[in-house]
């Protein structure tokens, strides 16, 4: 199965409608997916959008954001993926393991992420576990602008190695300079 890598700013009107149908599919309760491609940080010209078709036809994909965080004392940048699906009709084949493993390829050889990082459910860390993905401990906040101010993340919050080896990830509190993903 082949996955494509197609940065925001040259995404397709198609491709990009094509993209709000597969989320409102895979996640109907989330209403932000019945209109628009992002949850909580809106869509930057730099971002990454892996995708597997089969037959013309979109059955999973993921995005891919970067930003610059700080983690203890250290300034970072990650690959934050998110919205990671696949069609409701073709579980199970592989779909979103197939973009996650190209969005772990970019961050492993495109040198321009030191960690990639995302959020997710319960029900869901053993699937990233076992495509390499790690959860990390370290209290997590979030600082949009006022006046909402400082928050902390809920959830499980999980790395995997970019640049940088997991065993270099900086102990101390994250701020991830915005919003989530």
């Amino acid at each position: 199965m082949d996955v494509t890598c197609t940065i925001e700013c040259d995404l397709k009107p198609t491709e990009a409608a094509e993209t709000i149908l597969l989320q409102h599919l895979a996640y109907p309760d989330t209403p932000h997916f019945a209109c628009r491609r992002w949850c909580h940080s809106p869509l930057e010209g730099d971002d990454l959008w892996f995708a597997l078709r089969r037959d013309g036809r979109l059955l999973g994909s993921c995005r891919l954001l970067h930003r610059r965080i700080k983690a203890g004392e250290a300034e970072l940048i990650v690959g934050g993926v998110g919205n990671v699906c696949s069609h409701p009709d073709a579980r199970g084949i592989g779909a979103a393991k197939a973009c996650m493993f190209a969005a772990a390829d970019y961050m492993l050889q495109g040198g321009k992420v030191d960690f990639g990082m995302l959020f997710c459910g319960k029900h869901v860390v053993e699937f990233y576990r076992k495509l390499g993905w790690h959860r990390i401990t370290n209290e997590v906040v979030r600082t949009p602008p006022p006046p909402a101010g400082r928050e902390q993340v809920r959830g499980n919050v999980m790395i995997c190695p970019g640049r940088m080896p997991l065993d270099q990830w900086p102990a101390g509190p994250v701020d991830l300079n915005g919003d989530d993903w």
